[in-house]
């Protein structure tokens, strides 16, 4: 199981939304089957993309490809029942149902159709109550999933890879198969139960044997309570032994730091009020040999029992992943609410002990596909902020949550000028150094800088407001000057693509490669503590056009340079620089490769004579733009992070909201794939006269930044469509205080000053 002692991790429990084009599939039946199975390793590999975008750090595939939900797809992967069709009329269930104690206490509510599970049957006009199906053993169960395990496995294992991210895999276990599962073959419950186990033992050892964390889904050991309501605690708890020893013996010779045991008092929207408090049985879960342990924590009749951590143990080497976001509720939770209830178990069981997790699988039990990740994507933020407050804290004599390096981020108070403190910085005042302090992103470093009451030395050849010397960063004597007592560098000066036209070969390589090396070799001499150099996705070049026919291309920063430029050569030049500084003098880099965040207008006549300025920045934010708000804020989080980091390089552009599996219709009718995710795009683009690009060719991907730096950029386009509507700037208060600057003091085409 992982663990870190860097930060709190995330991830969730189960059941995420299918992909539009695989539900459609899905609810086809099984005249679709063929097209559904083809259509699984995209839709896989874009649920897999979407919680890494959304900062979960161990991801599944959604459960996407499962007829009969967590509890029945393993009808599909086992043989020795047989279907039944009961008449309504000689139906009798076994047991109470999972809201048996609920059902007893309130009667009108669930007589009413209300609640998760509502008591009511299908009636066929004529003929009363629809028959009933039943699932009986009848003979020796046998497992015949193999081949459906494995492709699951295989395009979760896939998809976990093309990001570089641990995944697990769910199945169910004994005692909860027993819920739908009549016995007429074997002589009692002991051994139905372990010939169950036996079926379940052959999957969970595919998935872990595999090399995937293996999660067993356990609703039944809380929610059997509710089944049996004449049952006092001591005959449940009996009952419930039984149910656990069969899943011990399902998971023998499974290592258990791959296992993760989930528990929770059922999916169902209820009162909830006979649940069997954790107390009562949690030291049944705690006899499940594994590395990790779910348990439902943010529903409101549990989260209270926060408090039983205070006397259980967990077994040595485990974690815990509390629920701290839900199911019950569309609402979405707070990040600082997230934070609260991580901290709170951090302070029982130790920061490095603790995952950030759901109490449940999500999908189909909150309203909409969009709450789903929404949560998610808070429930990461959460963490983060948890993980922030938690830093150097020894909470339970063990290894804490490492702080950050106290250096370069620190913030002097939580906000500035222009909104929220990038990051959250909490460090001391520093010393920095921020080159091209005359430029777009040099002015607005040193504004924020010295908002935050850091001591900033500018430095550019053209003097400004923000430059407190003028002169060159490939003047050694300058820069030997500059950095003496530094903390950290920021360096933006440099000669941008559109001075290719204006200034020769050898200026780029005097301005981009020997300034860049100049400040290198100064800053580990004045040991300097981090070193953030800003590069340009220009340095992708030829990467970022796709030959005709081919989908857009997903950049990630594994996508090779290929620079079509003067400009793109010494920038992947000077990014090569910065990995040789840190391997020779172990000065900690960060090269930040930043999409377009500039506000003059695009340099392409064909571009500009067909398109409003604000309309092509808007179309951008879908797959190339950023804002300098968010671009400061990176700057500054890998400012905090360079020690720990080392050397790295990142992508800094907007969020996009495009999957892999979108890229192909990208290039072809993107107006069609924004109309699927943003449907009232085209009625504020028709009220002001704009359109969208035909066609995308590349888009930019920051799930590295956002995973490794903590970075949350603001601005994307739903942000910026959403400000539009509403008649504002959707430009962040930052960008509209630098304004326009040009890159030329003489007037040379679009992009003159």
């Amino acid at each position: 199981m992982r663990r870190s002692t860097e930060r709190i991790l995330v991830s969730h429990a189960g059941v995420l939304p299918r992909p539009d084009g695989l539900q459609r599939l899905f609810d086809a039946g099984p005249e679709e089957q063929e097209a559904f199975d083809a259509a699984l390793p995209g839709a896989v590999a874009e649920v897999v993309a979407r919680q890494v975008a959304a900062g979960i750090d161990i991801v599944n595939d959604g459960e996407v490809s499962k007829r009969g939900l967590f509890i029945g797809y393993i009808r599909d992967r086992m043989s020795g029942f047989e279907e039944r069709t009961v008449p309504a009329s000689a139906f009798r269930p076994r047991n109470a149902g999972v809201t048996g104690r609920d059902s007893r206490d309130f009667p009108g509510f669930y007589a009413a159709g209300l609640g998760g599970f509502p008591i009511r049957r299908l009636v066929i006009p004529g003929q009363g109550p629809a028959p009933v199906t039943e699932y009986v053993c009848t003979g020796p169960l046998k497992y015949t999933g193999a081949a459906d395990a494995r492709a699951d496995i295989d395009r979760l294992s896939a998809a976990a890879a093309a990001h570089g991210v641990d995944a697990f895999l769910p199945a169910i276990t004994p005692g909860t198969v027993e819920h739908w599962l009549l016995n007429e073959h074997y002589p009692d419950d002991e051994s139905f139960l372990a010939a169950i186990a036996d079926v379940l033992h052959e999957e969970y050892k595919a998935i872990t044997d595999a090399g995937l964390l293996l999660q067993v889904d356990d609703p039944d050991l809380p929610d059997g309570w509710q089944m049996f309501p004449d049952m006092t605690v001591p005959e449940y708890r009996r009952y419930a032994a039984l149910r656990v020893e069969a899943l011990n013996h399902a998971l023998r010779g499974i290592p258990p730091e791959q296992v993760r045991l989930h528990v929770c008092w059922g999916s169902h929207h209820g009162p909830h009020r006979d649940d069997i408090p954790l107390r009562d049985i949690v030291d049944l879960i705690l006899s499940v040999p594994a590395g990790c342990y779910s348990i439902e924590a943010a529903n409101p009749r549990h989260e209270h029992e926060w408090i039983v951590w205070e006397d259980a143990k967990l077994p040595d080497g485990a974690t815990l992943m509390p629920g701290v976001v839900g199911h019950a509720t569309d609402i979405i939770e707070h990040p600082e609410l997230i934070a609260q209830r991580l901290t709170r178990y951090a302070q029982l069981v130790g920061a490095e002990n603790v995952i950030a997790g759901t109490d449940c699988g999500l999908a189909g039990r909150v309203g909409h596909a969009e709450i789903v990740w929404a949560k998610l994507e808070d429930l990461a933020a959460g963490a983060r902020l948890a993980s922030r407050a938690l830093a150097g804290r020894s909470l339970s004599g063990a290894s804490p949550i490492q702080p950050p390096v106290a250096h370069p981020c620190a913030r002097a108070g939580p906000e500035n000028a222009f909104g929220p403190a990038p990051g959250d910085c909490t460090l001391a005042a520093v010393r920095v150094v921020v080159t091209g302090s005359s430029g777009h992103l040099g002015e607005a470093l040193v504004r924020v800088l010295r908002d935050g009451g850091h001591e900033v030395t500018g430095v550019d050849r053209k003097p400004s407001p923000y430059t407190t010397v003028a002169g060159s960063v490939a003047d050694r004597e300058v820069v030997r000057g500059c950095l003496t007592g530094a903390d950290a560098v920021l360096h933006t000066a440099t000669l941008h693509k559109p001075h290719v036209d204006s200034h020769s070969k050898q200026d780029f390589v005097d301005a981009n490669v020997t300034g860049t090396l100049t400040l290198l070799e100064e800053a580990a001499a004045a040991g300097v503590r981090g070193f953030v150099f800003t590069s340009s996705t220009s340095a992708f070049g030829r990467a970022l056009t796709p030959a005709p026919g081919e989908p857009a291309a997903w950049i990630t920063e594994e996508v090779a340079a290929r620079p079509r430029n003067i400009y793109g050569v010494t920038k992947t030049a000077a990014e090569d620089l910065c990995e040789l500084a840190h391997a020779e003098h172990g000065l900690p880099v960060i090269v930040l490769r930043t999409s377009r965040f500039f506000p003059e207008g695009d340099d392409r006549d064909e571009v500009r004579t067909v398109y409003a300025d604000a309309n092509v920045k808007a179309n951008e934010y879908l797959y190339r733009r950023v804002d300098v708000a968010d671009v400061v804020d990176a700057h500054l989080l890998a400012m905090e992070r360079a020690a720990d980091v080392g050397f790295g390089k990142y992508i800094v552009s907007a969020t996009t909201p495009f999957a892999p599996s979108d890229l192909a219709t990208l290039r072809a009718d993107a107006p069609a794939v924004v109309r699927r995710l943003f449907p009232d795009y085209e009625a504020e683009y028709a009220r002001r006269g704009w359109r969208m690009f035909p066609s995308i060719g590349r888009v930019y991907v920051n799930t590295r930044a956002r995973t490794d730096l903590g970075w949350t950029p603001r601005h994307d386009f739903r942000s910026v469509l959403d400000a539009l509507t509403a008649g504002e700037d959707p430009r962040s208060p930052l960008a509209q205080a630098i304004g326009l600057k040009g890159y030329h003091d003489k007037p040379t085409g679009v992009y003159t000053s």
